[in-house]
């Protein structure tokens, strides 16, 4: 695990990225700055929140979330790699893979020239986290706190052997009354029912 001293030695902005520790003993960066604010977990590279300045939460965190070491994070915005639901062969594999519940590795945080607060990690998955995964990938998650919110998940494939992957960035809105929502843009596109 992590140190959060050495964390905020090395990567530490003050004013923009400070990194905590909460009750489960789970590390996380809390980014900040004219823009509002975000929480984004070194577990699973999850983002936990996201406040923009003067406005409601965004992003929905059950009040139920369990933060322990290898425990999915209920809500946010959960990294769902190398595959999305149960392993298309082994159904004993955890569902959504294995990124949303391993250690993430800060890369670097930095301020932009536009004021943003962009904090990046990479997970490079051992043997033993990636049961049921031979491939040698390895992951960068970017989440920039701007005018926007932005999350950039980037796979490169280290090997020599093309890799299939499915991947996601689940994301959990707030969500006021749900009954007066809608959704945009996605008419004609082909999609798999999994309520059904």
């Amino acid at each position: 695990m992590a140190d959060i001293t050495a964390l905020n030695a090395e990567h530490g902005i003050p004013g923009h990225v400070v990194f905590k520790g909460d009750t489960g003993e789970l590390i996380y960066a809390e980014l900040s700055n004219d823009f509002g604010r975000a929480v984004v977990y070194l577990q699973g590279g999850h983002l936990a929140g996201w406040i923009p300045r003067d406005r409601e939460a965004v992003i929905w965190l059950s009040d139920k979330a369990v933060f322990a070491r290898g425990k999915a994070i209920r809500g946010g915005v959960p990294v769902c790699w190398p595959w999305f639901g149960d392993h298309p062969r082994d159904p004993a594999l955890p569902a959504h893979g294995f990124a949303r519940t391993s250690a993430w590795r800060v890369r670097n945080a930095e301020v932009t020239s536009a004021g943003s607060t962009k904090l990046s990690l990479d997970l490079d998955p051992d043997v033993e986290v990636r049961r049921g995964w031979t491939s040698s990938c390895k992951l960068t998650l970017s989440v920039t706190l701007g005018a926007a919110l932005e999350i950039e998940l980037v796979t490169r494939n280290d090997g020599d052997r093309p890799v299939t992957i499915t991947e996601a960035l689940h994301t959990y809105f707030a969500v006021g009354d749900i009954g007066r929502i809608a959704i945009h843009g996605l008419d004609g596109g082909e999609y798999l029912d999994k309520v059904e």
